[in-house]
C-alpha cells in the first residue's frame, strides 16, 4: 500500500518535513551523460546547500527581487533554486548560453524582470563572457561554501518563481507564481499521479521550462521521493538512454512531450531494446504539445514486449498561467476512435467558453478553455495589460476571476479534448479550421513525413491562403522528383481531409522550422519568416504549378 505525501502549504515546508524523517534518502542523482552518475544529493545535503545560498542571497541583501538561476542541470540549479526559495528572492529559471542556445532570451528576459543578481557557477564562468558584457548591471553570485542559515517562515502568498513562458503566440512573459500556486498544484499532481514517498521520477526535460522544474523536480520534493535527472540533450542525442534510466533505476513516472515517444518509436533500433524491462513505468505523461494517437499507438507496439502497458500513457494539459498541471488521465489505444486524444477528466474550475461572447458551450462544442482555481497565477510580471487575461470583464455566473488560457477545446463525457491555439485559428471563407489537423493530414500524407514537424498557417493574398511548411530528412535519397510527390501527396490529403486547396506548400529541412525554448513549432514565427522571404526551403510548389527551390517570397 502506498503511503501518501502530507500536504504542505509551500515547498520549503515539504523539504523540511523529509529533511526530518528521511535524511539520508537520496533526492536527486545527476547522469550528466545519460549514462554515469555525476552526482548525487540526499534531502539532508540539498537542505544544507539550499541554506548556504540563501545565505548568500541574505548577504547581498537580494530581498525579494528577481534572481537570474543560469544553470545547468544538475546539484547546483537545484540548491539555488530551493535557496532563493528560503530567503524570499523570486527565481527566474534560465540556462547557461551556448550548445545552440540563445543569449537573445537570456538577455531579454533579464531586462524584462529588471533583474540584478545572477546565480551561477565558476565553472560556467568560460561560457558567460559575453553575456557578462552585454549584461554588465548584473552581480554574479557564486556559492564557494556551505553557510549555515536559520530557517526562516515562507509566506503563502509570496511571488516563487517567475516562469517565463516559451514563446509559442508571443514574446516570452514571466508568469508569477507564489508558493500558494505551487503548493496547491503539487498537490493536484499528487493526486492525479498517486505519488509518495516511495515514488522514483526519472526526468530528461530542461529545468527552466515547467514541466521539468515543477513536474520533475518540485513534485519529488513535494511528494518525498527521488528522481534522476540527464540533460535534455543527452536523451535526445540517444534516446535509449531515457528508457534505460527507467529500466535501471525502476522509474515509475517519466514522460514529456509527444516528440519524445515518436522519437523513441524511431531511432531506437531492435538491438538497442534487447533486454529491455519497462514494467516499473506506471505513469507515461504527454503534454506540453498536442498529443498524437499514432504517436502513442507506434510507442506501445514497439515497447509491448518489453514490459510497457499502454495504459500507463497519461496524456496531459497544462500551461504555466495555471502553474502547471491543469487535467491528466489514463489513456490505452484503441478505447476511441477520434482523432483528438483525452486529456483527462476535469473538475468544476476548467469551462469551455464562446471567446467572443462569453457563453459557455455545450457538451463537445468547441471554444475556449477558462480556468480558476488555487493553481492560477497572479498575472505576468511587469505586464499589466497583458495580465487582463488572468481577469476578463466577461466570467461565466458566479466566478470571481478567472484564466482565458488562448487554447481551444470542448469537454465530451467529463473529459477535456485540446484542438489548438485560439491565435493559430485558421478561417478561409469563414470555416474554423484547427492547424494540428491539417499538420496530421499532412504527416500522414507520405511516408517521408512520419514523425516531422509542420507548421500550417494563413497568410492574406487576394484571400486568407493556406500556407503549408513541412520538414523532411535531406539525405542524399531526397531527390528533386521525391519532393515533389511530397508535395502533391500533402496537397491531395488536406484536400481530401478538410475540402482546403493549399496554396504553396514547402518543404524544409529538419529542424530548421523555429521553435520556442521547449520544442514547440512557432507557427507565428513560421508565418513571419514566410511573408519575409526568409524560411529557407528545399521546394517550394505553388497552387499556379509552379516549383522552385530557395526562399519564397509570396
Amino acid at each position: 500500500m502506498r503511503r501518501a505525501a502530507p500536504a504542505f502549504p509551500s515547498l520549503p515546508h515539504a523539504l523540511w518535513h523529509f529533511v526530518e524523517r528521511q535524511p539520508a534518502r537520496v533526492a536527486f542523482r545527476f547522469l550528466r551523460d545519460g549514462e554515469s552518475e555525476s552526482g548525487a544529493f540526499s534531502y539532508a545535503a540539498l537542505d544544507s546547500a539550499a541554506q548556504s545560498w540563501a545565505a548568500v542571497l541574505d548577504e547581498r541583501k537580494v530581498g525579494r527581487e528577481p534572481a537570474l538561476l543560469i544553470l545547468d542541470t544538475d546539484a547546483d540549479f537545484v540548491a539555488a533554486l530551493l535557496g532563493c526559495l528560503y530567503a524570499g528572492a523570486i527565481a527566474v529559471p534560465l540556462y547557461p548560453p551556448g550548445l545552440g542556445r540563445p543569449v537573445e532570451r537570456i538577455r531579454a528576459i533579464a531586462h524584462d524582470c529588471s533583474a540584478r543578481f545572477a546565480l551561477t557557477t565558476n565553472a560556467l564562468a568560460p561560457r558567460l563572457t559575453v553575456l557578462r558584457s552585454q549584461l554588465g548591471h548584473l552581480q554574479w553570485l557564486t556559492r564557494e561554501h556551505d553557510a549555515p542559515r536559520a530557517r526562516t517562515e515562507i509566506d503563502p502568498a509570496q511571488t516563487a518563481v517567475l516562469q517565463y513562458t516559451s514563446g509559442s503566440t508571443a514574446a516570452p512573459k514571466g508568469v508569477v507564481i507564489t508558493h500558494a500556486n505551487l503548493a496547491h498544484n503539487q498537490a493536484h499532481i499528487g493526486s492525479a499521479f498517486d505519488t509518495s514517498p516511495a515514488t522514483v521520477v526519472v526526468g530528461w526535460l530542461p529545468l527552466f521550462h515547467d514541466m521539468g522544474l515543477i513536474g520533475n523536480v518540485l513534485h519529488t520534493l513535494y511528494c518525498g521521493g527521488s528522481a534522476m535527472l540527464m540533460p535534455p540533450a543527452a536523451m535526445v542525442q540517444k534516446p535509449i538512454r531515457w528508457l534505460r534510466t527507467i529500466q535501471r533505476y525502476q522509474g515509475e513516472i517519466s514522460g514529456g512531450p509527444n516528440f519524445a515517444y515518436d522519437l523513441c518509436a524511431r531511432k531506437i533500433s531492435a538491438v538497442e531494446r534487447e533486454g529491455l524491462d519497462l514494467s516499473t513505468w506506471r505513469v507515461a505523461f504527454n503534454g506540453s504539445e498536442p498529443v498524437s494517437r499514432a504517436t502513442l499507438d507506434r510507442f506501445a507496439q514497439a515497447f509491448a514486449a518489453h514490459g510497457f502497458r499502454p495504459r500507463a500513457f497519461f496524456p496531459c494539459y497544462g500551461l504555466a498561467e495555471a502553474t502547471l498541471f491543469v487535467s491528466g488521465g489514463s489513456w490505452s489505444p484503441g478505447h476511441d476512435e477520434s482523432p483528438l486524444v483525452s486529456c483527462g477528466r476535469v473538475q468544476d474550475d476548467v469551462r469551455i467558453v464562446d471567446p467572443a461572447t462569453g457563453r459557455e458551450c455545450g457538451e463537445g462544442e468547441t471554444g475556449e478553455i477558462w480556468i480558476t482555481g488555487a493553481g492560477v497565477a497572479a498575472g505576468y510580471w511587469n505586464h499589466p495589460a497583458e495580465t487582463d487575461t488572468f481577469a476578463p470583464a466577461t466570467l461565466p455566473a458566479g466566478r470571481a476571476s478567472v484564466l482565458r488560457t488562448g487554447d481551444l477545446g470542448c469537454i465530451r463525457d467529463g473529459e477535456l479534448f485540446v484542438t489548438g491555439r485560439l491565435k493559430d485559428l485558421i478561417i478561409i471563407r469563414g470555416r474554423n479550421h484547427h492547424p494540428e489537423d491539417i499538420e496530421r493530414a499532412v504527416q500522414a500524407s507520405h511516408l517521408a513525413l512520419c514523425g516531422m514537424a509542420s507548421a500550417a498557417f494563413s497568410v492574406s493574398l487576394d484571400e486568407e491562403r493556406l500556407i503549408v511548411a513541412q520538414e523532411v530528412d535531406a539525405g542524399d535519397r531526397l531527390r528533386e522528383r521525391d519532393s515533389e510527390a511530397i508535395a502533391a501527396a500533402m496537397r491531395a490529403a488536406v484536400a481530401a481531409a478538410h475540402q482546403l486547396q493549399v496554396h504553396t506548400a514547402l518543404l524544409v529541412r529538419r529542424g530548421t522550422l523555429p521553435r520556442t525554448s521547449s520544442g514547440k513549432v512557432q507557427r507565428y514565427a513560421c508565418r513571419e519568416r514566410y511573408l519575409a522571404g526568409n524560411l529557407k526551403s528545399l521546394l517550394v510548389s505553388t497552387v499556379d504549378g509552379s516549383i522552385w527551390n530557395g526562399p519564397t517570397p509570396p
